[in-house]
């Protein structure tokens, strides 16, 4: 209608016009925007909906750049010191289970970047735990290592 609100109804509809999706699933979700819980979503209250949305990805971008940037030293920081990527993890595995854990991977942050914040520490484990297990294996810290290393060059490459 052209009452500048949308009703669960209207939601429900122009949803499913786009995405078969069950009520069950969209009630949250419509609940979440009508803030006031008068059963419809005003322009407010849709703009409101959006710029956290828009804060909340940007935040998670910047993270995720400063996460990208802290390895990409850390990759550096071990070719300096002529470590491989396999070697940094023998090291770093103190319990030699073939994983690093997060307290494992945390006191390495500690020791190469120490202001670091938790966020961003966790982020770089997110970053690195490619397969989400909850521990970064061998493969996965190798090929985040290796990732950030040719990111970090080709950062150079770009400034000579």
């Amino acid at each position: 209608d052209a009452s500048g609100s949308i009703t669960w109804d209207e939601f429900l509809r122009g949803v499913r016009h786009y995405v078969p999706v069950s009520p069950p699933v969209l009630m949250p979700v419509f609940n979440n925007l009508d803030t006031d819980e008068d059963g419809r979503v005003s322009m407010q209250e849709l703009a409101a909906a959006v710029s956290r949305y828009n804060s909340k990805l940007l935040s998670q971008r910047l993270t995720n750049q400063v996460a990208q940037e802290a390895l990409e030293r850390l990759a550096s920081s071990l070719a300096r010191r002529g470590k491989t990527p396999h070697e940094a993890f023998v090291e770093l595995d103190y319990d030699q289970n073939g994983l690093l854990t997060w307290e494992e991977l945390q006191a390495a942050l500690a020791a190469f970047q120490p202001d670091l914040s938790h966020e961003e520490k966790s982020a770089i484990f997110h970053l690195v735990d490619q397969d989400r297990s909850g521990s970064i294996q061998l493969h996965e810290f190798c090929q985040a290592i290796n990732k950030a290393l040719a990111a970090s060059c080709s950062h150079v490459e770009e400034k000579i």
